[in-house]
This record gives C-alpha cells, structure tokens and sequence, in this order.
C-alpha cells in the first residue's frame, strides 16, 4: 500500500483500494513517531535513522531516492528530465532554486498556465528558507 503511495500510482487506485490507504496513511506518521522513539530510547541508531527516512517518506509521498523537486505541484518526471537535458541539475535542486529561475528559463522547464504557475508559486513560498552558517573558533595552540 505504501509503495503505492510513494510511486504516485493514482491512476491504478480502486475506491476499496484508495480508503485502505487513506485508514493507513492517517495512522502511520503517528507509529512512525513513536517507533523513532522506542528505538532511539534504545539506542540503536541505523534503526532510528531508517525509521526517520520511511517516515519522511510517507509524508512526502514519494522515495527518498526521488529529487524533491517532484514535491512541487505539477512538476513530473518529465520536467526533472528536461532539468537534465537543459543541464540545469547543479542550479535547480529545491523549490526556492525554481523560484529563483529567470521567467524564460522557468517558462521553458515549466510550461503551465497562469493558474497552476501561481499554484507552484504558492506552494514554493508556503515553507520558510531556513539558511544556517557556523563558524569554528580556531584553537590556540
């Protein structure tokens, strides 16, 4: 079920199908939680950290694997293969590099009306882009 969820088959999802999904996906970030907690109280850590990826995957819907990109609403494989192909993949890697793009080179990579541009927009601007520096004294010797 959750590899349905991650691939994004909507297409191939049945009533039935869809509602086990929805009972599960209501349910499992919350274990997830917990099971993180169990784990990390125990002091194991590969565990913990596998725990933390499949939850991070479960509320992103898709694999960890998968560029965060495909986040983006209406954003699909094709377009991040056309990332490639205009040999953007260094300067376009999360949505605030989207935003950042000129409108040409935006337009181009993705063409989508006004209304589901404004949706990227809206969805892009709706997380804050948290930037953190650190500096290490040097030690005297």
């Amino acid at each position: 079920m959750e590899q349905v969820h991650f691939s994004k088959l909507d297409d191939r999802r049945s009533p039935a199908l869809r509602q086990d999904l929805d009972f599960i996906l209501r349910h499992a970030v919350r274990l997830l939680h917990a099971t993180v907690d169990v784990i990390s109280s125990n002091g194991w850590l590969k565990p913990a950290v596998a725990a933390m990826d499949l939850a991070q995957m479960v509320v992103q819907a898709q694999w960890s694997s998968e560029s965060p990109l495909l986040q983006i609403p209406f954003f699909t494989k094709d377009m991040l293969k056309k990332v490639r192909e205009m040999d953007l993949e260094e300067e376009v890697e999360t949505r605030v590099d989207i935003l950042s793009m000129e409108d040409d080179a935006r337009s181009t990579l993705l063409p989508l009306d006004t209304q589901k541009m404004s949706a990227v927009a809206k969805f892009c601007n709706a997380f804050p882009d948290g930037r953190t520096a650190r500096t290490c004294p040097r030690a005297r010797l």
